[in-house]
């Protein structure tokens, strides 16, 4: 095995500083919560901690930046193996990390995206499931 070090990517630094999110769980609602540590939380030793970690993560706020920097990550750690792709293509948030992944669109800039869409997306509970579609011209 080689002493080299894979480079890591700027979405996995990201990990580290989206710091921005507000942690939606009732235990800490006055509180700042970095992604890594909704993604890595610390040890819970009782099912109550354990519940309140899990819907954390579930909450949207925190799981659509969480898609975009496991997706971001695993791409980088590919590449860095020298793993390289023909094409991108995506589904619904997938279409973001394709088009970071395919260097149409910065990681910065798509782990943005995606905290927004999370904070859209929770909004206040009521709407159950309205859609927006956005048209573009071919050169953006």
């Amino acid at each position: 095995m080689s002493n080299e070090r894979v480079p890591l990517s700027d979405a996995m630094r990201m990990v580290f500083e989206i710091n921005s999110l507000k942690n939606a769980t009732p235990a800490t609602v006055s509180s700042r919560a970095r992604l890594s540590d909704v993604l890595y939380p610390h040890p819970a030793f009782d099912d109550e901690v354990r519940r309140l970690q899990s819907d954390q993560l579930r909450n949207t706020q925190f799981a659509q930046p969480a898609l975009g920097v496991v997706e971001l990550a695993a791409w980088s750690v590919l590449e860095a193996f020298g793993v390289r792709a023909q094409a991108f293509a995506g589904h619904s948030f997938g279409e973001i990390s394709a088009l970071a992944a395919a260097g149409r669109l910065a990681s910065g800039d798509a782990l943005a995206i995606a905290a927004l869409r999370g904070q859209l997306m929770a909004g206040t509970g009521e709407d159950r499931g309205s859609m927006l579609a956005v048209a573009m011209g071919g050169e953006a």
